[in-house]
């Protein structure tokens, strides 16, 4: 989809738009939720873009703001249509809710920071790397077809960085994610394979890729990865997960730019991407190196 068509953006255009007219109303939140009879968080949710809008609540809430002008109308009328589109919807049966708002986000950034110190992002993963990755996260009793359905969700996403319109991808990976197999011991072949295509998409003159070396020791992003999405015309936003596994999302000013503050940070302590590149290559020799010797050995 063409990024000025995109669902969540529309969506967020939406709710500004509507936001601005409950104000000029001289309405709050409450006095709208009281006379429409619905609760407050319905109209939260709407005005902070995380619930699509369907038409009849639509026409309640512009003729409750008097919005009587027809080209104005016409203009909201068209964004929430398009905010009702689902490009996820096939995969809501095995990803959270919280998780696809966040991929129908990714979708509309013109910038993507990642902080990632344990795993290979998802952007970056190979079909191999996710399904090992998710089948060992879901325990023992995972199940087959919705470990599939995962890895294919995963594979979708990952058209973002290739797209008409793509984003800035800016990836700081601690050397950790580099180091830790996903199968038995390091000499993995399928974690060779996952840090080839690691220099492959470090080829993409959108895609950015720091490591951060051992070296450094200790450092702010310690405590956690992240997500910072920056828009065209809008705010930043802000994306963590809890120990649930759950999709956190941050609009605050002050947590945005502190957040960005460290990525750009570590950016300056990470090693340049040409230097990560050819760690990434040495960590593949050594890992090889070392399956050599074992093939000997036995």
């Amino acid at each position: 989809m063409e990024p000025d068509t995109n669902p969540a953006r529309q969506r967020r255009r939406l709710s500004a738009a509507l936001r601005q007219a409950r104000e000029n109303a001289r309405l709050t939140q409450k006095e709208v939720a009281e006379y429409l009879e619905w609760s407050s968080s319905k109209v939260l949710r709407i005005e902070n873009g995380h619930t699509s809008v369907n038409p009849t609540d639509l026409g309640a809430l512009l003729a409750v703001y008097n919005v009587r002008d027809a080209g104005e109308t016409q203009k909201l009328r068209a964004l929430a249509r398009a905010g009702r589109y689902r490009p996820w919807s096939a995969f809501q049966d095995v990803l959270p809710k919280t998780f696809i708002q966040y991929l129908e986000t990714e979708q509309s950034a013109t910038v993507i920071h990642q902080l990632e110190v344990s795993l290979v992002p998802g952007l970056l993963q190979t079909p191999e790397y996710s399904e090992r990755v998710i089948t060992t996260l879901s325990g023992a009793d995972a199940d087959p077809t919705i470990v599939q359905r995962k890895v294919q969700a995963r594979q979708k996403r990952r058209d973002v960085l290739t797209k008409h319109g793509a984003p800035r991808a800016h990836f700081i990976l601690d050397e950790a994610v580099l180091r830790r197999g996903v199968g038995v011991g390091q000499q993995d072949d399928l974690m060779v394979t996952q840090l080839r295509h690691l220099l492959d998409e470090a080829g993409r003159p959108n895609v950015t890729i720091q490591i951060m070396p051992f070296s450094v020791g200790l450092y702010k992003g310690m405590t956690g990865p992240f997500v910072l999405l920056e828009f065209e015309d809008e705010a930043p936003l802000l994306f963590l997960e809890n120990a649930r596994g759950d999709t956190l999302v941050r609009e605050d000013v002050a947590d945005t730019t502190e957040y960005l503050g460290a990525f750009l940070d570590m950016e300056q302590l990470a090693l340049s991407p040409e230097e990560s590149r050819a760690l990434v290559r040495v960590t593949i020799e050594a890992m090889e190196n070392i399956k050599g010797s074992d093939m000997q050995g036995g």
